[in-house]
């Protein structure tokens, strides 16, 4: 995340995947902010992680989402497969994250949303 390579000029195909804690406002209306953050943040992490392990560059984490990109700096000719792979992994990992964690955050945990679409830059 912090080591990314400088995207090159000129048109290219992109694809770009946001994912995002569902109800991550809610933990924070029943858990102590320091819980949120642990809670939160590692399940960002592990968003981060599956973007990596599946070609994309994470562009931005803000709160409890990211935007990650596919094809930027590094193409692949099948990016957009590796977003939309990379965002059912993604649910996977913060439904595993979830039962980590347990309890009432736990059941929070378990609803993640993510999107894709394919554009140029």
């Amino acid at each position: 995340m912090g080591n990314e390579a400088p995207i090159a000029a000129g048109r290219r195909a992109v694809t770009a995947l946001f994912a995002d804690v569902a109800g991550s406002t809610q933990l924070g209306a029943e858990l102590d902010p320091e819980d949120v953050v642990e809670v939160v943040g590692g399940a960002v992490r592990h968003f981060c992680e599956v973007v990596e392990r599946f070609g994309g560059t994470v562009k931005d984490v803000a709160g409890d989402g990211i935007l990650a990109l596919f094809g930027a700096p590094d193409a692949h000719e099948d990016d957009p497969e590796r977003a939309v792979l990379a965002g059912f992994e993604i649910q996977r990992v913060a439904a595993h994250h979830s039962q980590t964690v347990g309890g009432p955050a736990g059941s929070i945990l378990s609803e993640c949303g993510w999107g894709s679409r394919p554009g140029s830059s």
